[in-house]
């Protein structure tokens, strides 16, 4: 009997099963990589809204807390208004919330790195003279360490506008004096 054309035809067959075998492994990572796109805009999607959630709950604080109105109110005109220890705790408590909310929005990406965006949102916060002395004074040296560079640059920037001169590093204390 002769055993080329078995031997022939077998290595056919297997040649044909692990192209089948390829093929549908190839669908399947195809498949998992979808899934796995899919999954990621979620947890995103997830994760940006968790950061609105940040957002409106500071915000609810501030309007519902009479106390922390009058705190905030006070401490946005000067951080010299400020009674006490106390008080310049909770300002400074809700004020790094909201450098921080901000820092992550950042690096979530949130509104795409629209720019004109943060800028906004920045200026709101350093509005008043006592925010822009809690930036210059505390929440700078938590940005140094914390925020990308290019956010950083832009607090520079509108804390300049905003207060016509720049901001002096020199004068940036740890996050830990105000605790």
């Amino acid at each position: 009997m002769d055993w080329e054309p078995i031997v022939a035809v077998a290595q056919i067959a297997t040649g044909l099963a692990t192209l089948i075998v390829a093929i549908f492994l190839a669908g399947q990572l195809s498949l998992q990589r979808r899934a796995l796109d899919r999954a990621h805009s979620d947890a995103e999607r997830e994760l940006k809204y968790a950061s609105q959630t940040r957002l409106d709950n500071l915000a609810l604080a501030r309007c519902t807390d009479e106390t922390l109105t009058s705190i905030m109110a006070r401490g946005r005109e000067n951080m010299e208004n400020l009674k006490g220890s106390v008080e310049l705790d909770r300002f400074s408590v809700y004020l790094r919330q909201m450098y921080l909310w901000l820092i992550n929005d950042w690096n979530l990406n949130r509104d795409r790195g629209e720019i004109k965006i943060f800028e906004a949102q920045l200026s709101q916060i350093m509005s008043g003279v006592g925010t822009r002395q809690f930036y210059s004074r505390f929440a700078r040296g938590m940005f140094v360490r914390t925020a990308p560079a290019e956010l950083l640059e832009i607090s520079d920037r509108v804390y300049e506008e905003l207060e016509r001169k720049g901001v002096n590093a020199e004068e940036t204390y740890s996050q830990d004096a105000i605790t």
